[in-house]
């Protein structure tokens, strides 16, 4: 976010949906640890900073986030 300081991270990579506490309890009940990983999250659903808030209380490294095209209006049919 815009108040964290430059670097790198580095790690593997783990997609967790909208990156909802809901969708962390999903990677948690799947044996999924994120600690220290790299979360992919798409927009939507909750704010972004949630996104991020949610992401480091699981212990991650970092988090992208991502314009899903199937979540787009147009894709959904709008005109």
């Amino acid at each position: 976010h815009g108040y964290a300081p430059s670097g790198t991270a580095v790690g593997p990579l783990v997609y967790a949906n909208y990156g909802r506490p809901q969708d962390f309890e999903v990677l948690r009940r799947q044996g999924v640890d994120v600690t220290g990983k790299l979360v992919l999250v798409r927009y939507g659903k909750c704010f972004r900073g949630l996104k991020v808030r949610n992401a480091q209380t699981h212990g991650a490294a970092g988090v992208l986030i991502y314009s899903d095209p199937g979540d787009d209006a147009y894709a959904q049919g709008a005109p």
